[in-house]
């Protein structure tokens, strides 16, 4: 967890050590948090979260990203500027409750190895 003035980087990582594996994972938002500003998708083989990867989030039992979202759509390059690099969001925490649901799906493009995903939410301090 990072903390810089009024916002909170928080992130969380899921494991896919099989082919076709769903990784179901429930996470907790840090206490200051009030409100989600943005969400980034990311993972240590950007090449297989790509073309391989979906998921569904929900955050207090509210849909962020519906069931078979492609991860690719939260992916940002470096290309762009580390301050935009963010799907924006305004979604209150809650019960600060992640739930992150992932499908890795078969690509002829990307054979499978395993790897991490790595969800990062950008989040309003309200201890600040």
């Amino acid at each position: 967890m990072i903390i810089q003035d009024n916002t909170i980087i928080q992130r969380f990582d899921l494991q896919v050590s099989q082919s076709g594996q769903t990784v179901d994972q429930e996470f907790e938002i840090e206490a200051g948090a009030s409100t989600i500003l943005g969400i980034l998708m990311t993972s240590d083989r950007e090449d297989l979260v790509f073309y391989r990867g979906s998921q569904e989030i929900r955050v207090s039992g509210r849909e962020l990203c519906p069931e078979g979202y492609e991860t690719k759509l939260l992916m940002s390059g470096l290309n762009v500027s580390p301050n935009q690099r963010f799907h924006e969001a305004d979604l209150s925490t809650g019960n600060r409750q992640v739930d992150v649901k992932y499908l890795d799906t078969d690509h002829p493009k990307a054979i499978f190895q395993p790897y991490r995903v790595s969800l990062y939410l950008f989040m309003q301090n309200d201890e600040f």
